[in-house]
């Protein structure tokens, strides 16, 4: 009776109970967010919807309560296939400076079609916006918080171009060991539409 009464409780409280007890993940409310170029909202449990945004930024997701986060990401494009990037931030304000040093390898399922390419820039690529296909990308970023540990940022994407599935993944580590508390994802051009949710590991 006790191990049903202790299920029951988990099945029927908040997803993050499930989450700590089970693999040790928290799903975590921004503490706000801001949508640029449409609208956005954050649910009860904490994930966040957003709608013909040429921007979205969460704040408040990072902290001294845990080190390493996943960031799960699903949208759809307005235009043709777009870049889809991603930029820490703190305190409401973006890093734009060249501090994002990394990799990209990406193609479609035919081995010969794999790219690599260098990542120099203001922003990290974490996967495609395209209309009329899903998008899907699983990020994970270590140490964010931190003031004395760079942040190391991986993203791996999926996506249909109608005719093949393509695979990208994406990483990079900051030239500078400042400590931030949210993330802004924005496509190259064109808006999206989709969700995102924000996950602690437990340390």
């Amino acid at each position: 009776m006790g191990r049903a009464r202790d299920l029951a409780n988990i099945l029927s409280s908040s997803g993050s109970v499930a989450l700590d007890s089970e693999m040790g993940l928290s799903l975590i409310t921004p503490t706000s967010i801001a949508v640029t170029s449409g609208s956005g909202s954050i649910s009860a449990t904490g994930a966040v919807s957003f709608t013909s945004a040429s921007a979205v930024s969460l704040n408040g997701c990072f902290s001294l309560n845990y080190d390493n986060y996943l960031i799960t990401l699903s949208d759809t494009g307005s235009t043709t296939t777009q870049s889809l990037n991603l930029r820490v931030r703190a305190n409401g304000i973006d890093n734009t400076s060249t501090n994002y040093y990394g990799k990209q390898y990406g193609g479609n399922s035919d081995q010969a079609n794999i790219t690599t390419n260098d990542i120099v820039g203001t922003s990290l690529p974490i996967g495609i916006a395209k209309s009329g296909e899903a998008n899907s990308c699983d990020i994970s970023i270590r140490n964010p918080f931190s003031s004395s540990l760079r942040t190391h940022i991986y993203a791996g994407c999926s996506f249909s171009d109608g005719t093949n599935g393509r695979v990208y993944t994406y990483g990079c580590s900051l030239s500078v060991t400042t400590s931030y508390d949210g993330i802004t994802i924005f496509p190259a051009s064109g808006t999206i539409t989709g969700s995102i949710r924000v996950y602690g590991y437990r340390n």
